[in-house]
């Protein structure tokens, strides 16, 4: 009879001889623990292939730090193009719309109008000119050294329905209520607007001889000025009353001066009801006339 095969296993160290008998199963569990041990023996020998190509694989060092700046500079690089772009646009908008008004035959704005005006009407040159005094006999309500007590005086005046100027000459303050061409007939226009309330006198009166730096116009003017008012003034002798209708030419002449503003705009502004404003009137315009000297000096 054949013997069973003789069976050497190393378990740990230790030799341990098993004789295979035929027909006989090997005990199960040495032959699961021999499976589990060669099972183990060729997992510790297993071999792990790296599937990973490194040569694609490149380092953080290799990479050109170009990549890491190119999308910041094309951002900056856009936006300057975008900035360029929308600046040259609004300046072309401007220049067609600057153009526009220039083409416009009539069309100026604001201080260039007034400019080109007084462009297209040259004063002139100016020269001296000698401005006679205004000669007339005015009713005098007073005369004081301060101006609080002339205008107290000038209201109450005022409330009893006796318009008046107030004249400063020489440090004084004289209260005039009318005038006239003659002491006559200031004594006429005295005894009708006179209530018996308050002193009036007639006094003579002219101004002061003018030295006036003028062009040629505003010579004409200043001259027609006299004429008028003049005539004015006479006229109070002939009637009692100051006919004012001899400005009206006065209001068509039209002229643009600094110095004779005062006047000219008292002249176009003429509107009189009675014959009280009619007196005052003049009596302003006559004032404002010695006053021409001191304003072309200022």
């Amino acid at each position: 009879m054949d013997k069973g095969k003789k069976i050497i296993i190393k378990q740990n160290g230790k030799v341990t001889n098993f004789i295979e008998k035929k027909g006989k199963n090997t005990p199960p569990s040495n032959q699961e623990y021999a499976a589990t041990l060669h099972e183990s023996i060729d997992e510790s020998h297993s071999t792990y292939e790296r599937k990973t190509d490194l040569a694609s694989v490149k380092s953080s060092k290799d990479r050109p730090e170009g990549k890491k700046v190119k999308p910041v500079f094309i951002t900056i690089s856009s936006a300057v193009l975008i900035g360029v772009f929308l600046s040259i646009l609004m300046f072309q908008i401007f220049v067609k719309v600057e153009n526009g008004f220039i083409s416009q035959p009539g069309v100026l704005q604001g201080n260039e109008a007034h400019v080109n005006k007084q462009e297209e009407t040259p004063k002139g040159p100016s020269s001296t000119y000698s401005a006679e005094p205004l000669k007339v006999h005015i009713l005098q309500a007073g005369v004081f050294s301060e101006s609080d007590n002339a205008e107290t005086w000038a209201a109450g005046l005022k409330e009893a329905h006796l318009p008046n100027v107030i004249w400063r000459r020489d440090n004084q303050f004289y209260l005039m209520l009318g005038l006239a061409p003659t002491k006559e007939a200031a004594n006429a226009v005295m005894n009708q607007i006179n209530t018996g309330e308050y002193d009036i006198f007639v006094k003579e009166w002219t101004t002061n001889t003018l030295q006036l730096g003028l062009t040629e116009s505003e010579q004409e003017w200043l001259q027609l000025f006299r004429t008028s008012w003049e005539s004015s003034v006479q006229s109070i002798a002939e009637s009692n009353n100051a006919d004012l209708a001899s400005f009206d030419s006065l209001k068509e002449k039209q002229i643009e001066s600094e110095t004779l503003s005062p006047l000219i705009e008292i002249v176009n502004s003429l509107e009189v009801t009675n014959e009280t404003q009619a007196q005052q009137v003049l009596l302003d315009l006559m004032y404002e006339y010695e006053q021409l000297e001191k304003r072309g000096n200022e």
